[in-house]
């Protein structure tokens, strides 16, 4: 646990930020009486040490570990964006009108491009190689954790919350994989856990900027990947239900501004598409957009066969005793929050 890495010293202040935290959160009756601008020291230490035992459990497989399901396709899109601004896959020339892989050669357009672009500073720093596209994943997963940390303090109003939940998620299943593959998931989920926290700031706080800052991040998350669905029906559920006193009229404006911002991220992506625009159709339609199965529609309205197969798919991947910590944990804080009001 996070505590237990810490020195004395640095528990016994981070108990005492609690205590301070608590007579203000009575005072004020909300969670949101932790200071939102101003992380202790005490926390900040304790912090660190989560980040770098992430990093020392992690650096020998990043490096040393053979490439792993779908790497061949993620980590050298990011090299070619390093040299030459595109995506793109050399080794691959299929010219299949059937297949996502067609003219990936030329330009890799069968999922929206931001892991690529994330990837590229570190091409520029570092030889190519699994390792570097790895890196890029790991501090994304670094970030991540952070952001779990301020998710945590916001919405509990206390220091310890933070740290244990930061220090649950660095050390979960659910993060070790993501952390050290070069796929786009984790950063996907990075910048969806940073819409999920500006939007909680924006409820405590009331600033457009902010609200428009989540959704850039919603924007940018499906620039990653289209899981990001999931995080912009979240936070697009979370503001229409709006701040406390706010009426319908300013619900929907709040609605309309995240939608705008999000889209307006989204559409970096067009440049790249208007400039190869077959690739993009045969591509991104045979990828995503093409039928599986029954559909997406009948999904939608029968979804317990597929709710079925991803269950089993987390309970393998999660395993049993952290997916029963997630999900008790997930009721606790609903429990906790009716009670508050939030």
């Amino acid at each position: 646990m996070p505590h237990r890495n810490s020195s004395p010293s640095v528990r016994q202040d981070i108990k005492q930020n609690d205590a301070a935290q608590r007579a203000r959160t009575a005072e004020s009756g909300t969670a949101s009486a932790v200071a939102p601008g101003v992380i202790p020291r005490s926390s900040r230490i304790a912090l660190g040490l989560i980040l770098v035992a992430f990093v020392i459990i992690r650096a020998p497989i990043l490096f040393r570990h053979y490439g792993g399901q779908d790497e061949e396709w993620y980590a050298v899109p990011g090299l070619t964006v390093a040299q030459s601004g595109i995506p793109r896959v050399p080794y691959a020339p299929s010219r299949r009108l059937d297949s996502c892989f067609y003219k990936v050669d030329e330009a890799l357009l069968a999922l929206p491009p931001a892991y690529f672009y994330w990837q590229a500073p570190f091409f520029w720093a570092l030889p190519a190689g699994y390792g570097t596209a790895r890196l890029a994943s790991a501090v994304a997963g670094m970030i991540a954790v952070g952001l779990v940390y301020l998710l945590g303090r916001r919405l509990a109003g206390r220091e310890l919350i933070g740290l244990f939940a930061a220090g649950l998620y660095s050390f979960s299943r659910v993060l070790y994989f993501p952390a050290i593959t070069a796929r786009p998931d984790i950063l996907c989920g990075m910048l969806g856990l940073a819409a999920l926290w500006l939007t909680a700031c924006w409820q405590s706080n009331g600033r457009r900027r902010t609200l428009a800052a989540a959704g850039a991040a919603l924007g940018l998350g499906m620039l990653t990947h289209p899981f990001a669905i999931v995080n912009c029906l979240q936070v697009g559920v979370w503001v229409l239900l709006g701040r406390r006193g706010a009426g319908l009229k300013q619900r929907l404006q709040h609605f309309a501004l995240l939608v705008g911002c999000a889209l307006a991220a989204f559409s970096l992506w067009a440049p790249l598409i208007l400039t190869h625009t077959e690739l993009f159709r045969v591509q991104f339609f045979n990828n995503v957009l093409n039928r599986s199965g029954p559909g997406l529609l009948w999904r939608l309205l029968v979804p317990w066969e597929s709710l079925a197969y991803h269950a089993e798919m987390l309970l393998e991947h999660a395993q049993a005793i952290q997916l029963s910590l997630m999900a008790g944990g997930l009721l606790a804080a609903t429990a906790l929050a009716w009670r508050r009001g939030q």
